[in-house]
Formats: C-alpha cells, sequence, structure tokens
C-alpha cells in the first residue's frame, strides 16, 4: 500500500501460519540501525520475516516504512520457498541499500531461533558458535 508510510505483505501473517500448524521463526530488522534510512533522515519501519522453525521455509514478510513497495518483491525472486531465506543471508546488496536489512534480518532469524545451519549453511554456523 503506497501511502505517507508505506506497507507490503507477501505471504502468510502469524495468525495464518499459526492457524496452518507452523512453529514460527521470526526474523527482524528495523530501519532505524540502517546507513541507508540515517543518511535519507526517514528511520521509521522496518523488515519482518515469518519462517518455518522447522524447515527454515519462508512463510512470510512484511515491510513498513520508505520503498516498501519496492522492497517487496525480493522476498518473490526466489521461487523455492525453503531457499529465499538463505538466498538473502548470501545475496550481495549495495552499501549503503534499505534492502541489506533483508540480510539483517535473516541473521536475528537464525541466531534468535537456532536455525543457523539452515539459513547460513553448516560452515558458515559452525564459525559463529
Amino acid at each position: 500500500m503506497y501511502s505517507a508510510l508505506e506497507l507490503a505483505r507477501i505471504g502468510m501473517s502469524d495468525e495464518q501460519a499459526d492457524d496452518a500448524g507452523f512453529d514460527v521463526a521470526v526474523g527482524f530488522s528495523p530501519f532505524e540501525s540502517s546507513p541507508r534510512a540515517l543518511g535519507q533522515d526517514d528511520v521509521d519501519g522496518f523488515i519482518r520475516l515469518l519462517s518455518d522453525q522447522e524447515t527454515g521455509e519462508l512463510l512470510g514478510g512484511e515491510l513498513v516504512g520508505r520503498d516498501a513497495g519496492e522492497l517487496i518483491h525480493m522476498l518473490s525472486l526466489v521461487t523455492d520457498r525453503k531457499a529465499i531465506v538463505r538466498h538473502l543471508t548470501h545475496a550481495s546488496f549495495n552499501h549503503p541499500a534499505r534492502a541489506e536489512e533483508f540480510r539483517n534480518a535473516t541473521g536475528t532469524m537464525a541466531m534468535g531461533w537456532g536455525l543457523q545451519e539452515r539459513i547460513f549453511g553448516e560452515e558458515l554456523s559452525i564459525a559463529l558458535e
């Protein structure tokens, strides 16, 4: 939705994922820590990702803030829902860019929900321990 504060969502909401029987892992990254958002003096908003805790499959995502309508497509680039989170983790982004916050959101999901190996891969998750 294009408005003063843009809103974008793809996939399931928390309630839909719960109703479908998924154990939901959440990844979150606020724009207030984004170098791009800070440079634009527009830090309102965030990126929030939902994944299945068991498989790491992306269930849904929501973006709030500047360029949300432009950034939401990042969650539909890879059709394999089990691979998209790993793809976002290993993708290259311009710096500074709001899109970098996808990587930060996948990182908070991996570390907060014990999904390091599924998201980062075995080699990197061992190095993080």
